[in-house]
């Protein structure tokens, strides 16, 4: 496990990592890409021996939260990257060293979550567990002693991670197949993919409902005018008598007839209807 310390700004930012890989003089560990994201200088990696170096930024991920450093060799052994992502319910446990103290929470894979934040699109890894602030980056370890996930995040008592397609695409591109995790017996979460939500079968009456409707008013009204104006009165003439009385303008239909009102009504109770239910409809310009 690993401290990752990135001079900023104003101050110096922590976080956390694993390392991952190492050959006779270099040494490859993950964190994530928010944790580097705003480095003036090159950070400082501690490893959990006590040995520390300056590290290289080498590449980086916003999409997956992801940063690769390199170093010079530790001694310690690195982690291995499990080749097939993590099942939900599989224990697993949390490393990190938040503000300074290394601690390591039990936990479990709650499944795979797909985000819609702008700065967190995709499919994540969630975990039973919350992190601290400075955990970041911390590695997610399977019952095997295999990376998982890198955490990132926590939410409502839970806690998010890149999951090992990501960390595997991201570390090794173009020299691994996509992975896909073995489904579980009894499957809640699509595993690395959103779930897409099933057409509700009551949708299309409703629709088919609402263009009649509409139809209807738009016919009626184009057939009713506005009514009529009154024309202008007579001017009186040069010897007193008064001049021939206006023109009066020839009266419209009534703008709104009993049968708009009641399609308007029914429109609008079908709406309302539709305001209390899990269906939301919505109706393209022009239809």
């Amino acid at each position: 496990m690993v401290r990752v310390a990135v001079p900023e700004r104003g101050g110096t930012g922590y976080g956390s990592g694993a390392l991952i890989a190492r050959d006779s003089k270099h040494g490859w560990l993950l964190t994530n890409a928010h944790v580097v994201r705003g480095a003036t200088g090159m950070p400082t990696v501690t490893y959990s021996n006590g040995q520390q170096f300056a590290a290289t930024i080498i590449k980086v991920s916003e999409a997956d939260d992801l940063a690769l450093l390199g170093t010079l060799r530790p001694t310690v052994e690195p982690l291995k990257v499990a080749e097939q992502a993590a099942q939900q319910n599989a224990t697993a446990t949390l490393h990190g060293y938040g503000s300074g103290h290394y601690r390591a929470v039990a936990a479990r894979v709650l499944g795979y979550k797909s985000l819609r934040q702008p700065d967190h699109p995709g499919t994540w890894m969630a975990v039973s567990a919350t992190i601290r602030s400075g955990d970041s980056g911390g590695p997610v370890v399977s019952g095997r002693n295999e990376l998982i996930g890198v955490l990132w995040g926590t939410n409502y008592g839970e806690s998010l991670a890149a999951h090992t397609t990501q960390i595997r695409r991201f570390v090794w591109p173009g020299r691994c197949q996509p992975l896909r995790p073995t489904q579980p017996s009894r499957p809640t979460v699509q595993p690395l993919r959103p779930v897409t939500p099933q057409r509700d079968p009551r949708l299309d009456a409703i629709v088919a409902r609402l263009d009649a409707l509409q139809k209807q008013v738009a016919s009626i009204n184009c057939e009713t005018g506005p009514p009529g104006k009154q024309g202008p009165e007579g001017k009186q003439g040069p010897e007193g008598k008064e001049g021939p009385a206006g023109g009066t303008g020839s009266d419209g239909e009534a703008g709104t007839s009993p049968d708009v009102a009641d399609l308007r009504k029914r429109l609008t109770d079908l709406e309302t209807l539709l305001d209390g239910t899990s269906i939301r409809v919505r109706v393209a310009p022009g239809r």
